[in-house]
């Protein structure tokens, strides 16, 4: 199976000071080892900086003990445990004491704590570092999650890496809890096994149908919240695709029907170089086209508010530093096709047939090739 897949991990317990990229898309064999090898590298180079931030914890946290142990001294005068008085299954009454961690339990009852397993030397190196949480009740200590696969294969990898971003920017801020941070990638179908690439396939198109899959209950949760999404965004991508190779073989049909409107449009005159279109037009329509199906509410502006908007998405993706170089060289190409100014857009869009816009640069309500943002 040719192509690439899009997955998201979680990354349990890590803070936004993490470094993500750098350990995301590694393979989940190798990528606990990797953060343990990157940590133990970053204690090796600053021994003394970690001796102080100790030293400052310990103090601290002697400090904040100390202040509990007064507290619970002067709450209760027999000592910190809390007694109260239960009731027996038999109608009598028994002595209790409050266990921290478990609750009001008898006296008799032996006192077992459970102990989490102590966590590694890395992780608590990014702990100290502020890579990581300190563990908690909810998610233990901090750890990567598997690759959670959101499509199947997809042949494109800029289009798979579009998807990704798309869903970075839609999910990265997860609202899932500040302990729990999602990182999207972008793997090789040939960095897969067969089994896995099968395995991916059946995940993904069970979690479309509604099925249940074979996997962790918030696993299956988050799957089941990104995999929509991420078909939706790749539906896109193959109707922008196709609207870029009708334009490209000058073939719209938009080109071949009359505007008879009263912005003095006239239909394109019967020309038989008519096809052979500029790359600058062709571009300025790739342009257009990616900002209807990116800006919110691009199909209400006119076409001034319109190319303002490009420019300004697009600065802010090209500045953004999070994108991968392929992904940074698209989007420059299509900052560089966006003419400079409005009407010379308009004029662009009206020889390669996109006539939405009269020469006010006013959107055309009456055309029989308007369709919605959704539709598109």
């Amino acid at each position: 199976m040719p192509g690439h897949y899009v997955f998201v991990r979680c990354w349990v317990g890590f803070t936004d000071a993490f470094p993500f990229e750098e350990f995301n898309c590694l393979p989940d064999s190798q990528i606990v080892d990797a953060i343990e090898s990157y940590a133990l590298d970053w204690l090796r180079k600053n021994k003394a900086a970690a001796r102080e931030e100790i030293r400052r914890r310990k103090t601290e946290k002697m400090g904040l003990l100390a202040a509990l142990e007064r507290r619970a001294r002067h709450a209760l005068p027999g000592g910190p445990a809390r007694r109260s008085v239960g009731f027996s299954g038999h109608g009598g009454t028994t002595s209790s004491i409050w266990r921290p961690g478990i609750g009001l339990v008898p006296l008799d009852q032996p006192y077992s704590r459970k102990r989490r397993p102590r966590p590694s030397l890395g992780v608590r190196v990014a702990q100290l570092v502020g890579w990581a949480h300190v563990r908690s009740e909810s998610f233990g200590n901090p750890s990567p999650s598997s690759r959670i696969f959101a499509t199947t294969s997809v042949e494109d990898r800029g289009d798979a890496e579009q998807i990704a971003r798309a869903l970075q920017m839609r999910h990265g801020d997860s609202g899932l809890g500040k302990q729990l941070v999602l990182r999207f990638g972008v793997v090789p179908a040939s960095d897969l096994s067969p089994a896995e690439q099968l395995n991916a396939e059946l995940f993904v198109e069970n979690i479309r149908a509604g099925e249940s899959v074979d996997a962790d209950e918030n696993i299956e949760n988050i799957a089941r919240l990104i995999v929509p999404d991420a078909a939706e965004f790749e539906a896109k991508l193959k109707k922008i695709r196709a609207r870029a190779e009708t334009i490209g073989n000058g073939s719209d049909k938009h080109s071949r029907e009359p505007d008879g409107d009263a912005t003095g449009d006239s239909p394109p005159p019967e020309d038989p170089d008519a096809k052979k279109l500029a790359p600058s037009r062709v571009k300025a329509a790739a342009v257009y086209e990616w900002g209807i199906n990116t800006i919110d509410d691009a199909d209400n502006m006119i076409l001034r508010d319109l190319h303002h908007a490009i420019l300004e998405k697009l600065d802010d993706f090209v500045g953004a530093a999070h994108l991968g170089a392929g992904e940074l060289e698209k989007l420059q190409e299509l900052r560089d096709s966006l003419p400079h100014d409005p009407d010379t857009f308009r004029k662009y869009l009206n020889e390669v047939g996109i006539k939405r816009y009269n020469t006010q640069g006013e959107r055309i309500r009456r055309i029989s090739h308007f369709k919605r943002r959704n539709d598109i």
